[in-house]
C-alpha cells in the first residue's frame, strides 16, 4: 500500500458561498489513498462508487461497499484505502469547501507516467495551508 493514488477534483459545489467540494478518488488495489490525518475546518464524507473501501474513523475500521456513505468528522483521525484485489473508486465530500485545494497545491509533487517518485518531504508544508494533520 506505499504507491499513491490520484485523484479528479470537480467544481465546488457553491451556490451563493462554498458549501463543500466534492473530488473523485481511484484507488488501485491494496493502495492507501490518505494515511490517518485529521481536519481541523471540514467534515468529510466517502461514498464508494465501486470496489472496497476500507475506511479508519478513529478507532473504527470498517470496509464500505459500493453505495455505503461513510462519515468523518472534523477533529477525528481517519484513513482510506482499497482494501480489495480490483479497482476501487470512491467520491469524497468536504464541507466547508477549500481541502480540494490541497490536491491543486501536490499535483506537481505526484509520480509522473515515467514513475517518478513523489517528493514526500515537499508535500509537509501544505499540510498548515489546510488546517489538516498527520497523525
Amino acid at each position: 500500500m506505499a504507491r499513491r493514488a490520484r485523484c479528479t477534483v470537480h467544481d465546488r459545489w457553491c451556490g451563493d458561498r462554498e458549501t463543500f467540494a466534492l473530488v473523485e478518488h481511484p484507488i488501485e488495489p491494496r493502495v492507501l489513498a490518505a494515511p490517518m490525518h485529521t481536519h481541523q475546518h471540514e467534515d468529510e464524507y466517502t461514498y464508494v462508487l465501486e470496489g472496497e473501501v476500507g475506511v479508519q474513523v478513529g478507532d473504527e475500521v470498517r470496509v464500505a461497499q459500493p453505495g455505503d456513505l461513510v462519515f468523518k468528522p472534523r477533529h477525528v483521525p481517519h484513513a482510506f484505502w482499497n482494501a480489495g484485489n480490483a479497482p476501487a473508486r470512491a467520491l469524497e465530500i468536504t464541507s466547508p469547501a477549500g481541502f480540494e485545494r490541497y490536491f491543486a497545491e501536490i499535483a506537481s509533487l505526484l509520480p509522473t507516467a515515467h514513475g517518478a517518485p513523489p517528493d514526500e518531504q515537499a508535500s509537509a508544508p501544505s499540510w498548515p495551508s489546510t488546517g489538516s494533520r498527520w497523525t
